[in-house]
């Protein structure tokens, strides 16, 4: 989700969130007994090396589950939401399905991935079937809030719609915040619609966030920040 950029951190907070940003593997920076969930292996990208194909389903996917809600609050824009995605600071986690391809447009970002990988890539976890297909991201950045905090920041949660409640949104949360803590920020944050009560109820009961005081206080914000600390 499109947010405000913070002001200028302080020197040791923005090293360590260099630091972070400049970690060539996303996927090594998660425990291996968390590179899967739901069934459904993780692999890590920045996203100046992810696929095109793959970029575009992260695009399709957000669309389609975020649109409406969008709309109904601040607007949707086609070229805002693209740029967000491939900003040189997005960093992604994407569950595959390795069992089969579910739709055509699947198959061409299972396609692509395999092509990327044919040559040693730091974003690439083990090898896999070329019949994986995406199932699932999240989409996180390391930031540094104007209180000079270092946090992971979850911009987008997304999974098709046939892998929804399978535990793959839990399990892409826990993965972005072993990566945050290994990238030593002090939490993890992200911003939820208030007309979104279904992923609302996610992150408080399931996930463990709770609002964050940084929340805007006028009533007519469609937003609300919450945050974790690690």
């Amino acid at each position: 989700m499109t947010r405000k950029r913070p002001r200028s951190p302080s020197a040791s907070a923005a090293e360590l969130v260099a630091a972070a940003r400049d970690a060539r593997d996303v996927l090594a920076l998660v425990p291996e007994d968390l590179r899967a969930c739901g069934g459904c292996p993780l692999r890590g990208f920045r996203a100046e090396d992810m696929p095109r194909a793959l970029r575009t389903w992260t695009f399709d996917l957000t669309k389609r589950n975020m649109r409406e809600l969008y709309e109904r609050t601040w607007g949707w824009s086609n070229p805002e939401k693209r740029r967000e995605l491939a900003h040189s600071d997005a960093r992604f986690l994407v569950a595959f399905d390795e069992r089969g391809v579910t739709r055509a447009g699947d198959a061409a970002a299972a396609e692509d991935v395999e092509d990327d990988h044919a040559a040693p890539s730091s974003s690439s976890s083990s090898s896999s079937s070329s019949s994986s297909s995406p199932a699932a991201f999240a989409h996180f950045r390391f930031e540094v809030e104007d209180d000079g905090s270092p946090v992971a920041y979850v911009y987008e949660l997304q999974a098709e719609r046939a892998y929804q409640r399978r535990g793959l949104g839990r399990g892409l949360m826990r993965a972005v915040e072993a990566a945050g803590k290994a990238s030593g920020v002090a939490a993890v944050m992200l911003t939820v619609l208030k007309d979104n009560e279904g992923a609302r109820r996610f992150y408080e009961r399931r996930a463990g966030y709770a609002p964050d005081p940084r929340t805007p206080s006028e009533e007519t914000c469609p937003y609300v920040i919450l945050s974790k600390k690690l």
